[in-house]
């Protein structure tokens, strides 16, 4: 199992907050603004195999079972970030998805010379 704990500063005590047999994105996880709750994101190491999926969960600080916030995301999540207000909240995800863009007439037009 994997763990996130949490350690108290001025005791120096720490506790665990969760366990979880997925993977936890390292780095990738936020307060909320009131300091009541933390947001984290998981993902299976094989992302790329069917089935497998990032989830992006939320924790109480006192303690308890995480919540799912939204769905099964395909990637990776890279960022989390909570608005300030605690209503909202933005992550990016990788996925293994490439792309190639053609882009035609994006040179500004020649300017005729007399």
């Amino acid at each position: 199992p994997n763990y996130i704990k949490i350690l108290d500063i001025a005791s120096g005590q720490t506790r665990e907050l969760v366990q979880d047999k997925t993977a936890f994105q390292r780095r990738v996880m936020t307060w909320t603004p009131d300091g009541k709750h933390l947001i984290y994101a998981t993902f299976a190491y094989f992302y790329s195999v069917p089935g497998e999926s990032a989830r992006i969960r939320i924790v109480p600080a006192s303690g308890g079972a995480p919540k799912q916030l939204g769905g099964d995301f395909r990637g990776r999540v890279l960022e989390l970030s909570v608005s300030p207000d605690g209503k909202q909240f933005g992550f990016t995800l990788e996925t293994s998805r490439n792309e190639l863009w053609a882009l035609e007439n994006f040179l500004p037009a020649a300017t005729a010379t007399k």
